[in-house]
């Protein structure tokens, strides 16, 4: 089975070699970089991807800000993608009060130092290692990149397109998640009844602190799919 990952809010997929590494050999998987010095907002982004799909069918695994992204993919073309993974995601603005913040995201400030990053996504996981791929990812991100993509999420409600989906859906919960509140999941689940969640113990950056046990909750849905 080939396996399309969509990274999170760098948009890198620099901090995901770990997770892929952790693939059972039967996923192959490509992760895809989004475009650094362009703001895009999610239909682009959508489209980006679209662009670039292979002829097979594929299993799509979207972490945190790609998500939407994900979401609008399957539900566009449903004959594309055996199965869509969720990690640490959303389908609507995380947090209420976000949404109140979209004219203070359009103001010019600077993307936060590795060391708050790090701090609020890894948690007690953060290590040395870790602070210093964060710090090189953060130095390629353009400001004015980040806070659009910021925006974007404030923005973005694709519950619709999730209620249109009908591809099998697995939901990877992190158990100390602080951006992305346990909320998110209950409206996905609200919109696709059907998904599946596995809770997994990490951080926000739950593919990086964890990539075994998120590997295998993967791994576990995609044979329960393949037939």
């Amino acid at each position: 089975m080939r396996a399309l990952i969509l990274p999170g809010l760098d948009g890198t997929g620099e901090l995901l070699a770990e997770f892929v590494g952790a693939l059972e050999p039967g996923i192959l998987a490509d992760v895809v970089a989004y475009p650094s010095v362009t703001r895009m907002d999610y239909d682009e982004l959508a489209e980006f991807v679209e662009r670039s799909l292979p002829d097979e069918r594929l299993l799509l695994v979207a972490e945190s800000f790609s998500g939407p992204v994900a979401i609008k993919l399957a539900a566009k073309a449903p004959g594309r993608f055996v199965g869509l993974v969720l990690c640490a995601s959303f389908a609507a603005p995380p947090r209420a009060p976000l949404s109140l913040f979209r004219r203070f995201l359009r103001l010019p400030l600077p993307v936060p130092g590795s060391g708050l990053v790090g701090r609020v996504a890894m948690g007690r996981w953060l290590t040395e290692p870790w602070k210093d791929r964060i710090e090189s990812v953060i130095r390629k991100l353009r400001p004015e990149v980040a806070r659009h993509r910021l925006h974007a999420i404030a923005g973005i409600d694709v519950s619709g397109e999730l209620r249109r989906i009908r591809c099998p859906i697995l939901y990877l919960q992190a158990t100390g998640d602080r951006l992305v509140p346990a909320g998110a999941w209950a409206r996905i689940q609200a919109c696709a009844p059907d998904a599946r969640l596995a809770i997994i113990d990490g951080p926000h950056f739950l593919l990086q602190a964890n990539p075994r046990l998120a590997a295998a909750a993967i791994a576990e849905f995609a044979r329960g799919i393949a037939h």
